[in-house]
């Protein structure tokens, strides 16, 4: 059975995928991101990435 069959989600480089993980939220925890911080669009950009990143992978 393929890895999609089965919701597996595959990483070919663990050390890798953790960094793309830390970079795509680094404007919600980087300090130098602050001044940004009350952007009215991060709420919910905020929310779509905790969407992707937590529910994406699971099986529908």
């Amino acid at each position: 059975m393929a890895a999609v069959e089965e919701a597996v989600l595959m990483m070919r480089d663990a050390r890798a995928t953790g960094r793309a993980l830390w970079d795509a939220t680094a404007r919600f925890h980087g300090p130098g991101y602050a001044p940004r911080w009350s952007d009215p669009d991060l709420d919910p950009a905020f929310a779509a990435l905790c969407e992707l990143l937590l529910d994406g992978p699971r099986a529908r």
